[in-house]
Order: structure tokens, then sequence, then C-alpha cells
């Protein structure tokens, strides 16, 4: 009987703590649920502000690697005006455009910067891109190298001959009037040549032989990628090639 009281006793004592528990619980639980939602709120600022630290970052290293390539572009354009007593004008790229297969580059350069039809534009690389067919006060609209019925007399820099790039679209060429005894391989590249100084063109990719002609062809493709580029340098006056 004792026991069995004991017992009953110990169940009712329990009893009332579980039920002091669950009251003191749900008393409790907005409170807990509020820390909970601002533990969350500062651990999504956190990752927030993170994220922007992150995207910070990244956009100052991407700012310096585009300052370290327009230095090193710059100081190719330099060297090329210094060697070639030439001037050269740098541009930025304000719009790349394609219609009925044609493609041209607009710049920032017109007339009041001395820019002039007919000026060479090459990229940072100092790869040949084309000429200035249009001008204004303040832009320059610039025809690729490569269009169709552009035409440019080139040279082999392998071989140093004399040849004629002549633009299919596209970014290719057909190099004509090259000699049947000359060595074409693939990569060689074409250029113009101004004041001794080689602006590449392209590269050969195939050679094509011409039945019953003195000349054979060859196909080229654009060494430039105007599409990506952002800045461009004209080079302006009188070439001789």
């Amino acid at each position: 009987m004792v026991a069995a009281v004991i017992l009953i006793g110990m169940l009712i004592f329990l009893n009332n703590i579980l039920r002091l528990k669950n009251y003191i619980f749900n008393l409790t639980r907005p409170l807990l649920d509020t820390v909970v939602q601002v533990r969350g709120f500062i651990s999504d600022r956190e990752k927030e502000k993170l994220l922007e630290e992150n995207q910070h970052l990244k956009s100052l290293v991407f700012g310096l690697e585009r300052l370290q390539m327009e230095n090193s572009d710059l100081k190719k354009a330099l060297s090329f005006a210094e060697e070639t007593k030439i001037g050269v004008k740098g541009a930025r790229v304000i719009f790349f455009s394609q219609g009925s297969g044609r493609e041209f580059l607009i710049v920032d350069q017109g007339e009041g910067a001395g820019v002039q039809v007919g000026d060479l534009v090459v990229d940072g690389e100092l790869f040949f891109l084309g000429t200035v067919k249009e001008t204004g006060e303040r832009f320059a609209r610039v025809g690729l190298a490569a269009n169709p019925g552009e035409t440019f007399e080139v040279e082999i820099m392998s071989s140093r001959t004399k040849a004629l790039a002549r633009g299919l679209g596209a970014g290719s060429f057909a190099v004509e009037l090259l000699p049947l005894d000359i060595i074409l391989q693939t990569g060689d590249r074409v250029g113009l040549l101004s004041k001794q100084k080689f602006l590449p063109l392209a590269e050969i990719v195939i050679e094509k032989t011409v039945g019953g002609s003195t000349f054979k062809e060859a196909r080229a493709v654009f060494l430039a990628h105007p599409e990506l580029a952002r800045e461009v340098f004209i080079i302006s006056g009188k070439i001789s090639f």
C-alpha cells in the first residue's frame, strides 16, 4: 500500500512537472521564434554583405586586369608610333554591327580628333582590323578587312612574298596571286607592311590550287576578334606599303 501510494505520488509530481514544462515552453515559444528569426536575419544579412564584398573584390580585380591590358596595348601602340613616326590615336569601341554579310565598328573618335576616311585601324595586339569608312565630329565607322569586296596588298611573313588578300566575309580571306613555287604552311601569317612595320591580318588555314593558272590561292582567317574589341588604335596620315 505504501509503495503504491508513493508511486502514485511520484506520477502526479512528474505529471505536474511535465505540465509546468509545457506551460513554460508555450509561454516562451514566441520569444524563441523571434530569436531564431533574428538569427536568420543576421545570418542572411552577413551572407549578403559577404557576397557584396566578394563582388566588389572581383570588380577590383577585373578593373586591375583591364588596366594592365590597356597599359600593355598602349605601350605597343606607342612603340609602333615611335618606330614608324606615324600618328596613332586611341579610341573606344561604341558598337559592333553586322548586316548583309558585312561587319563594322563604331568608335568614339572622329573628325574632331583628326580621323580621316581611309585611316587604318588596329586592335591592342596591333592586328589589322580594317579602315575608316565614314567620320563624324565625334565618331568614325570602321569597315572590317574581311568584308566582301575589301582587298589589300599583303605579304606572307615567313617568305616575304607579296600577295593579295580579298575579304570573303565571316572573318575569312582569299589570299590570291601566290607563286606556284611558294611553300605555305598552316598558321603562316599574312599581313600589311607599313613603314617596314608588319601589321598581322590573318593566318593561312588551307592551300588551294587553281587549275590552269600560273598562280595559286590560299584561305586565311582573321587574327583579330573585332566582336570582342573594346579599344582600338587609328593609324592616321598617308600610309605607304
